[in-house]
């Protein structure tokens, strides 16, 4: 009952934002995690849309986690879901687009309907707790979407708003990311 009225107060906190190409970055200042916040997920647990769990061991199976925060009340965030749902249908297996809707456990059926119309078969988080709460308190826009390694370590630079061209855009940050793992990034 406790996540579920944090999830409510969180998603009633984080406003709908994007973007634009010429200024991305007024939003980035305020939603990144501070230094002295949690910059990890290891310790939570978190339920799908579908009802499974996600957990750090989830995060461990992939050398990459992309989390997409957004919400069913976020016009930007809908609008970019159909090439988010691309996007997520071309990764390889090393590499995971993972989505968060914060009203999902309260509107699962729009929710369900909103991935459908965007072509996502992917997982999407609706609830959790732990290190995965912590974290989402220093969200205050979405669509908001983090990098994750398989260690549950937050790296690299948030995205914050919808991107005009986000297929394009999360390819570049994820080779961005990769390559400063020291892994292959993807090719074209």
């Amino acid at each position: 009952m406790i996540i579920m009225i944090l999830s409510v107060l969180l998603t009633c906190l984080a406003g709908c934002g994007s973007t634009s190409s010429e200024n991305p970055a007024d939003l980035s200042e305020t939603v990144t995690a501070s230094p002295e916040g949690n910059t990890a997920l290891k310790e939570f647990t978190a339920e799908t849309l579908d009802g499974s769990e996600f957990s750090p061991e989830t995060l461990a199976a992939a050398d990459l986690t992309v989390l997409n925060i957004w919400q069913t009340t976020c016009p930007p965030c809908i609008r970019e879901m159909p090439e988010l749902a691309e996007l997520e249908r071309e990764l390889p297996d090393r590499v995971r687009f993972v989505t968060w809707c914060l009203d999902g456990a309260y509107a699962a059926e729009e929710t369900r309907s909103i991935l459908s119309e965007a072509g996502f078969e992917g997982t999407t988080i609706i609830s959790g707790d732990g290190d995965l709460m912590e974290f989402l308190s220093t969200v205050q826009y979405t669509p908001t979407t983090v990098f994750i390694d398989r260690e549950g370590n937050l790296i690299g630079e948030p995205v914050i708003g919808a991107a005009q061209h986000p297929k394009a855009m999360y390819t570049q940050k994820i080779n961005e990311v990769l390559s400063s793992l020291g892994l292959q990034e993807l090719t074209a």
